[in-house]
């Protein structure tokens, strides 16, 4: 089953830099907390596996709310309490490690994210009593020392000890999607920060029985993770360590870790759960709006802003609307680029460098293919009543979200395609209606009326 891509949705742009803020002139005060805004706001998302796949019945948590995916993965909930300046959502399902993320709302609007779960493969067993170690196929390491583990829920254990283990790369294209939270972080002094990764380690241990187990009180477990060749020059001999809180979707300031010889950072931790070897460090906000050349905003496109000094890029998405927003460093030159559906770069720019928070220009994105294509229309579900917890379906992989009134209107990139292919959707109980195919010959506007989310 193809991914499904979702174009109406608010996505928050992290640039993960890994050069410093600038110099003493140019130092940001520290954000010293985040304040909870409560809004009524709908969130989306889709949950996929790491091969992007689309993962069904898979659990999703925002507050006391709960919802299971549908058969492409979609997840929604509708007009719920949720924090403006961040709302956590938790996701779990058997045989996988859990994961989190933070989602910016606005009031009687609709945020998304995407979210993969990573499978949980035992890395290594051994007994309780004699200690062992677990090395990952990309070279991250853990060490538990003799009669080191107790039961999660307290008490000793003595049997044999299965540990999952995962490396995240700071350096690849899905780490956003692999990891928890959105590197928002509470260092040391109870400030708030954001964190510049160089690298992540996921680790769970279970018992001959499957049941959890954890480092025992008054003993630690070290852990070790591989530098990627491309950030050595930039890491620093020390590193702070931080601990993922599933409660909260913060990152939490615990340690730190040393850059040995061989390039891998060595530290030991008291529990495990997902760590992250980071610089803290304070940005700007941006934002703007990204159209086609008819000025509509350009739906679920590709967001890409690098610092040009050290070529470390971050990545978001458009809303339906086209707009786009995140955070940046102080005083860098930038550049940002626009990618469509087709893989094509839309457009490329140099922006900055920004001393203050900055609203960009509008950019025009073109397509060689002049391939964009808004879809209109109103969607029913099988009662003939307005379905306002849908969403339709562009070529089996493009998702456009519907409003209050159940209407629909996403500007979407189809590349060379003479036809489409639509179909409407309702989540809650999960229905589709019938795949029908139009004809997009020289056109660049589809009504398809109304559609039904039953056959």
């Amino acid at each position: 089953m193809k991914q499904i891509k979702v174009l109406n949705l608010l996505f928050i742009l992290t640039i993960v830099f890994l050069s410093s803020c600038g110099s003493d002139d140019d130092f940001m005060p520290p954000i010293t907390e985040i304040p909870e805004i409560l809004v009524s706001a709908s969130v989306n998302g889709t949950v996929v596996d790491e091969l992007g796949e689309p993962m069904e019945n898979v659990v999703v948590r925002v507050g006391m709310n709960t919802a299971q995916t549908d058969a492409y993965g979609v997840f929604s909930f509708n007009d719920i309490e949720t924090n403006k300046n961040g709302t956590l959502i938790s996701i779990n399902k058997e045989g996988f490690f859990n994961n989190s993320k933070i989602v910016f709302t606005s009031a009687d609007k609709t945020s998304y994210t995407k979210i993969m779960l990573i499978e949980k493969i035992v890395t290594s067993t051994f007994n309780a009593s004699s200690g062992g170690a677990a090395t990952t196929s990309d070279g991250a390491k853990v060490v538990i020392p003799a009669q080191g583990v107790k039961l999660e829920s307290g008490g000793s254990y003595s049997g044999n000890v299965n540990v999952y283990a995962t490396w995240l790369d700071p350096t690849a294209d899905d780490l956003g999607l692999r990891m928890p939270g959105d590197l928002r972080a509470i260092n040391g002094d109870d400030e708030a920060v954001k964190l510049v990764t160089y690298g992540m380690i996921g680790v769970e241990l279970e018992g001959d029985n499957g049941e959890p187990l954890n480092i025992a009180d008054g003993q630690t477990a070290t852990i070790e993770i591989p530098v990627p060749s491309s950030l050595v020059g930039s890491a620093p001999s020390t590193i702070p360590l931080w601990h993922f809180d599933e409660v909260s979707g913060y990152w939490i300031e615990e340690g730190s870790a040393t850059l040995s010889s061989n390039n891998t950072y060595v530290g030991t931790v008291s529990h495990f759960s997902f760590w992250n070897y980071d610089v803290p460090g304070f940005l700007i906000h941006i934002e703007g709006l990204i159209t086609d050349t008819r000025d509509n905003g350009l739906s679920y496109s590709r967001v890409e802003v690098s610092v040009n000094s050290s070529g470390d890029a971050g990545v978001a998405y458009t809303d339906h609307t086209g707009f786009y927003q995140g955070y940046v460093p102080v005083d860098e030159l930038l550049t940002i680029k626009v990618f469509g559906e087709c893989q094509e770069e839309l457009y490329s720019g140099q922006i900055g460098p920004f001393s203050a928070d900055a609203v960009i220009p509008t950019i025009i994105a073109t397509s060689s293919s002049n391939s964009f294509l808004t879809v209109t229309g109103i969607l029913n579900n099988c009662n003939m009543e307005i379905e306002s917890q849908g969403y339709v379906l562009v070529n089996n992989n493009t998702q456009v979200s519907v409003d209050a009134n159940g209407n629909f209107n996403g500007t979407v990139e189809v590349c060379d395609a003479l036809e489409v292919t639509i179909s409407g959707v309702s989540i809650n109980p999960f229905s589709q209606g019938t795949t029908t195919v139009h004809d997009i010959s020289g056109l660049n506007e589809l009504n398809v009326g109304t559609l039904i989310t039953c056959w």
